[in-house]
């Protein structure tokens, strides 16, 4: 499972690290939290949690090459991020 990330398009991966949106949002003030050593009293925690779940929430990335996106669809197959031209086990 670990390994189908290499059979998309290189300029996908930035949107294959998860597919649940909350679970990004979540990550940022985690993230936040370990770098302040801690974020102090409640109501800094609560104020810090409600900016940057608002923050991270306001828009979605736009999806970068989407011109790869119909490959995809279609089942073209991708090998380390790059294109496979012609797929082992077919005759050329």
């Amino acid at each position: 499972m670990l390994l189908a990330f290499h059979d998309f398009p290189a300029e996908h991966r930035l949107h294959l690290r998860t597919t649940i949106p909350m679970e990004g949002t979540f990550s940022t003030v985690k993230r936040r939290t370990k770098v302040t050593h801690g974020s102090g009293s409640a109501a800094a925690s609560l104020a810090m949690v409600f900016t940057l779940t608002g923050s991270a929430l306001t828009r979605p990335r736009a999806i970068i090459a989407r011109h790869l996106v119909a490959l995809v669809r279609n089942g073209t197959r991708f090998k380390n991020g790059h294109l496979v031209e012609h797929p082992e086990g077919t005759a050329a």
